[in-house]
């Protein structure tokens, strides 16, 4: 069990679900030394963000691995680009969305069929599902599939 002081409220949370969400929410279980302190609470490792959009970030790194429903509110951008958990992947797409994927040079069109706040699953033009980390896939402006 962890407790981290974000913006005044305290979380309580595994550990694990932190280092499974990546980006800095790992460095606060890996290296909390790294952090701010509050001295008002047993030192714990203190973030100076907003608390009400964390809770909505902690609730989704506690499904994580699980299929995005929608796409993430575009509200949470800047605290998940803070957290570095994501890619703008889940602020943009949701399952169903057609794209255009480049494969081998050669673009087609395709279709996500799941999202994580990692993973992407694609249906390709050849109806193969391929499985792939964001970073993977997505260079930020297109979809290249390099097999």
């Amino acid at each position: 069990m962890i407790r981290i002081n974000v913006g005044g409220v305290i979380f309580h949370t595994l550990g694990r679900t932190l280092e499974d969400a990546g980006g800095l929410l790992k460095s606060v279980v890996l290296n909390p030394d790294s952090f701010a302190r509050d001295p008002y609470n047993d030192n714990i490792v203190f973030l100076d963000r907003n608390p009400k959009k964390f809770e909505e970030i902690l609730d989704m790194c506690r499904n994580n691995g699980r299929p995005l429903r929608e796409k993430i509110p575009t509200r949470l951008l800047d605290e998940m680009e803070y957290y570095n958990i994501t890619t703008r992947i889940p602020f943009r797409f949701e399952a169903g969305d057609q794209i255009n994927l480049k494969m081998n040079g050669i673009e087609n069109i395709a279709w996500i069929t799941e999202i994580t706040l990692h993973d992407i699953s694609i249906k390709t033009h050849e109806w193969n599902i391929v499985r792939c980390a964001h970073t993977d896939v997505w260079t930020g402006t297109e979809f290249i599939l390099r097999r």
